[in-house]
């Protein structure tokens, strides 16, 4: 039994052993072996290759990007230079087209009194500050050509009243049509806010604080003021926040104003009574942003206490130190115009009833503000 069992064993073998030769030898098994390497290769190398190309076109599209990026960047630069060219190119027409305007209004002015050649001087440096570009400047200076050319001095300053004149209206539609567009936007918030208690009812602690901070947020010559004092408090209308503002006012005192700043004068001439007085103002910081100026009229007395701090000076425009809006500026001016200096003492307050929102001392020390700094610049000028 056992040697059979080795037989049957040894037989095994030898045929395990011609199956393997066969299999290494025969020639379709090697075949099938040899493609399904092949096979196994290209696959391999189609994913090496879709790999490198994904990474290719990320490389690619960041270089793009990045391209982009710096081509937009160059783009923005130069835009910006290009624009602070323009604003320099503008910025020196508009002052050569000034120092023409002031070389002939100098000239048209020079049989005048000294303290109407300076009135003139600043209500020309008014003037200026609403002119938006050189060819509006040059246009008016050709105007005041022919004048002066003609030897008519009294035209020029004619002209200079109409344009004047004529700016005054452009403010006076703007100002209307911005009040229109306010009241259609923001009647909707006033009426909510004024329906939002039962009218007469009592202020409480907390109204009155809002209502003392938006007194100083904003001051009196703000535009649409209670409007945006009613808006502030929120819980009264703009008449409600009126009558009580009314109420608060310190006896004597112009309402919500904010107190004087020191003032101090010394002599120098005055067109009213021929003797000779300089007001120089120094006073202490203000929140007035106004950019546009409009002041006129001739005679100067003692300084007055400004309703508002000193401001900023605003570039081309003489400063604002007593928070004169576009509109009180232009009612300034018309009332300067309309009370001479002939009035005497009475002549501001008469002024003032035409000013809206400032006083008589409010009103005078505007002037002085406008002829120091007229002086001011034509001495740093010279």
């Amino acid at each position: 039994a056992k040697k059979a069992k080795a037989r049957i064993q040894a037989e095994a073998s030898r045929i395990r052993s011609l199956v393997d030769l066969a299999y290494k030898k025969d020639p379709r098994i090697i075949g099938r072996r040899e493609e399904e390497k092949r096979q196994k290769e290209m696959v391999k190398e189609q994913r090496r290759m879709e790999r490198e190309k994904k990474e290719a076109e990320l490389r690619e599209e960041q270089e793009r990007k990045q391209k982009e990026e710096q081509e937009a960047a160059e783009k923005e630069r130069l835009r910006k230079e290009q624009e602070k060219k323009d604003r320099e190119v503008v910025k020196k027409a508009q002052k050569r087209a000034r120092q023409r305007v002031r070389s002939l209004m100098e000239a048209a002015s020079q049989n005048e009194l000294a303290d109407e050649r300076v009135e003139i001087m600043v209500r020309l440096d008014t003037l200026f500050a609403s002119m938006q570009t050189s060819e509006e400047i040059d246009a008016f200076g050709d105007k005041l050509q022919q004048q002066v050319d003609s030897g008519n001095s009294r035209a020029a300053v004619a002209l200079l009243e109409a344009e004047q004149e004529r700016v005054r209206e452009e403010v006076k539609a703007k100002e209307a049509a911005e009040a229109a567009a306010h009241a259609s936007t923001n009647g909707h918030h006033r009426e909510s806010a004024a329906s939002s208690g039962t009218p007469g009812r009592p202020w409480t602690k907390e109204e009155l604080s809002t209502l003392s901070k938006a007194l100083a947020k904003f001051p009196g010559g703000t535009r649409d003021r209670w409007e945006k004092v009613a808006d502030f408090v929120q819980t009264r209308s703009a008449k409600e926040v009126l009558e009580m503002a009314s109420k608060m006012r310190p006896a004597g005192g112009h309402p919500h104003t904010h107190g004087p700043g020191p003032v101090s004068s010394s002599a120098g001439k005055s067109a009213v009574g021929g003797a000779t007085s300089t007001a120089s103002t120094t006073t202490s910081a203000t929140t007035a942003t106004t950019t546009t100026v409009a002041a006129a009229g001739a005679g100067a007395g003692s300084g007055g206490a400004p309703s508002a701090s000193s401001v900023a000076a605003v570039a081309n425009a003489p400063p604002n130190a007593y928070g004169f809006s576009k509109k009180q500026q232009v009612d300034l001016e018309a009332a300067m115009k309309k009370y001479p200096a002939s009035l005497g003492p009475s002549r501001w307050n008469q002024i003032s009833s035409c000013v809206s929102g400032k006083t008589a001392k409010e009103c005078e020390s505007r002037y002085l503000e406008l002829v120091q700094y007229f002086k001011q610049k034509k001495a740093g000028s010279g």
